[in-house]
């Protein structure tokens, strides 16, 4: 979803399973600058899984409005993650001699087959992706009309003009395209680790492959737990090359040794400002925590600021 006007800066907005996450980065003549990289938890053990019920809705835009007062904004552009419960994906095989009319019939036949409601009710997004010169795929999501515009009323009461909704785990996997650069052969995955949540996507030969969801229902889930669930084991049909963690879960050398050693390759932490000019709000000593437990807000923020 896309609209509205063009500004030299960008908001990402992603809310957590405990806190709210912001990222504004400026266009500037020498590039991208990150200007500010916020997080804020919800108050009095209020948890986000995914759909805002009244207590939450109101401590999200609490929380918003007291970030934009801190970092002395208003009324700019903001891309919002859509939390991927909400969101129906699937990656569909087309024939790559298909037309533009022929192609999208094809995939809003596909996405009928997977809806209970008439399908009025719904957002579609699809992304084209050449596999061979034979075959493409198409990268469905579809997600509710009404979720959607709950997500942007609660960024709009909040002082934030929403220009675009992406799916999370989309997000992430754009921060990590944006950072890496990665075109190479082989898959690589990236995990957000949250307490008791993590976000996993699968990028092979640079695009996205899958993302999924992992939640566990004790706050107090060992996240090395988490990990070796959503690894892929005996990974004969696609090999992991590297495995890239961000979020607010912090690991040990020692720890990242360990988890290297039984997944049988590299793990390094996401680095968002290895490649983009620092703001002068930032504290040198935190920003490369600051900024790894906000990488899917940078995504977002992406998002807004390089689509036209």
């Amino acid at each position: 979803m896309k609209k509205g006007r063009r500004s030299t800066i960008a908001l990402g907005i992603h809310f957590g399973a405990h806190s709210v996450r912001l990222v504004a980065l400026e266009r500037t003549r020498k590039g991208i600058q990150l200007k500010h990289c916020c997080e804020r938890s919800f108050p009095n053990d209020l948890r986000f899984a995914g759909t805002f019920d009244p207590l939450v809705k109101n401590a999200s835009i609490q929380i918003l409005q007291s970030m934009l007062s801190e970092i002395r904004m208003r009324s700019e552009n903001g891309t919002v993650g859509l939390d991927s419960r909400n969101v129906i994906l699937r990656r569909i095989p087309v024939d790559s001699w298909l037309e533009d009319d022929e192609l999208q019939n094809q995939v809003l036949w596909e996405a009928e087959q997977l809806l209970v409601d008439p399908l009025e009710h719904y957002v579609l997004d699809f992304h084209i992706q050449d596999v061979s010169e034979t075959m493409r795929e198409v990268l469905l999501a579809i997600a509710r009309r009404k979720t959607i515009e709950e997500y942007t009323e609660i960024v709009r009461k909040s002082g934030i003009y929403p220009v675009c909704v992406d799916v999370d785990l989309f997000a992430l996997g754009n921060a990590y395209e944006y950072l890496s650069g990665n075109r190479s052969n082989g898959a690589v995955a990236l995990m957000d680790v949250e307490p008791d949540t993590v976000r996993c996507v699968i990028v092979r030969n640079g695009f996205f492959y899958s993302g999924r969801l992992y939640e566990k229902s004790s706050k107090a889930c060992d996240p090395e737990e988490l990990l070796d669930t959503v690894i892929p084991r005996g990974g004969e049909t696609l090999p992991l090359t590297r495995i890239v963690l961000s979020g607010s879960e912090t690991f040990s050398e020692e720890r990242l040794s360990d988890l290297s050693a039984r997944c049988h390759c590299p793990i390094e932490i996401a680095n968002p400002s290895r490649k983009m000019k620092i703001g002068s709000a930032f504290s040198r000593q935190h920003l490369q925590k600051q900024t790894s437990s906000c990488v899917i807000s940078l995504g977002l923020a992406l998002r807004g600021i390089t689509e036209p």
